[in-house]
């Protein structure tokens, strides 16, 4: 089976949980991973994954897909479980013909008439769900298909009957990223050294989209207040892009004491394993924000232009979404430059103190704790 998910990094974390889904109906069955190159290393070591492959760079992109679609049929696939629905997507299963394909309902048009059209849609659920329930959808849509084929095969119900059960009956599987244990025991070192405990509060003020992102000037006093609140240094996860370079470049012109945080800059799989000793993350509608919910850190997610219709909140239980109910939400389906109406009130009325809150809220209901988390063997 192949699943096909060229990206955004939150996609590919969150697309995941099909693989399990999969693997759990099929352990027998190989389970291919197609995506970009720049979410290929988060998919490294997950148990439901059994081969990744990378789709070449966007020159030369008909070359690249003819390429993929002859490594799938060489591999034998029994099938393309498409969640992307695109037209890269699109030409892969068509190029990959005869291997059936099943796509999963993207919901794109909802989410464009949600912000075009509101009255329309607002308050029809139907249209709206987490986009991980989605993927999962289209994955039991699959496992449909298959059963279907092994009854008209002839195979017998006591070989395919009691695997439809336990979809039935199991918990429906969260998106993960699986680290080795010496990712692990790099990211403690990194720590150490960094001076941050075991247990703290990070932040990760970047986003691809200038009106996704909380006002920096307020992630630095977050930040300030932490420090002083835990009496330790917080570790700021950026990237390298220019953005997150000005962000760096703001932030230690405003917070208070400088020395108070660490700039975090590492590949996806060490940020990753550092996330995963973080007691909590306060973060933008992110990449970064699915990345630490992958590796079970609870997170306190800002929303503004887009809004949790969308079905992009972080996975699983335990995370704090803060967003403003304005009658201007959503402004954009993956957020903007500016704000269109000039007030950006979406981000700038969630202030600090309610941020502090959500986090003390995620202390008291999961037994965090702000200044020690856990212990270094519980990972």
């Amino acid at each position: 089976m192949a699943i096909v998910r060229f990206g955004s990094l939150g996609d590919v974390i969150l697309a995941t949980a099909s693989a399990t889904r999969l693997k759990r109906q099929r352990p027998d069955q190989p389970v291919i991973f197609v995506t970009r190159h720049a979410c290929a290393s988060i998919l490294f070591r997950h148990p439901d994954v059994d081969r990744v492959v990378v789709l070449p760079p966007r020159r030369g992109e008909l070359n690249g897909l003819l390429a993929v679609a002859r490594q799938l049929r060489d591999a034998g696939v029994a099938g393309i479980l498409d969640l992307h629905a695109n037209w890269r997507s699109r030409a892969l299963a068509w190029l990959s013909w005869p291997t059936p394909t099943v796509r999963y309902r993207s919901r794109a048009l909802a989410r464009r008439l949600l912000v075009r059209a509101p009255g329309l849609v607002r308050g029809r659920e139907e249209l709206f769900r987490p986009v991980v329930e989605a993927y999962l959808e289209a994955a039991d849509a699959w496992i449909g298909r298959d059963r279907r084929r092994a009854k008209r095969g002839g195979v017998p119900a006591s070989i395919h009957e009691p695997a439809v059960s336990r979809l039935a009956s199991e918990e429906p599987p969260l998106p993960s990223v699986h680290l080795a244990p010496a990712e692990v025991n790099w990211a403690i070192g990194e720590l150490e050294r960094l001076e941050v405990p075991p247990g703290a509060v990070g932040a990760a003020p970047g986003a691809r989209h200038a009106t996704k992102r909380w006002p920096i000037v307020y992630y630095a006093e977050l930040i300030d207040r932490l420090a002083l609140r835990t009496s330790s240094v917080v570790p700021v996860f950026l990237s390298s892009s220019p953005e997150d370079l000005e962000l760096e470049t703001e932030l230690r012109r405003l917070v208070r004491r400088p020395e108070s945080m660490r700039i975090v800059r590492q590949p996806l799989r060490r940020a990753a394993a550092m996330l995963g000793r973080l007691s909590a993350l306060v973060s933008n509608d992110s990449g970064l924000m699915h990345l630490a919910a992958a590796v079970g850190t609870p997170v306190v997610a800002l929303f503004g232009p887009t809004v949790a219709e969308f079905g992009f909140v972080p996975a699983g239980p335990g995370h704090q979404v803060l967003d403003r109910p304005l009658d201007c939400r959503p402004c954009s389906v993956h957020g903007g430059p500016h704000c269109p109406l000039g007030h950006f009130r979406c981000m700038k009325e969630t202030a600090p103190e309610e941020v502090l809150a959500a986090l003390d809220r995620l202390d008291r209901r999961r037994g965090l704790g702000l200044t020690g988390g856990r212990s270094d063997n519980e990972r």
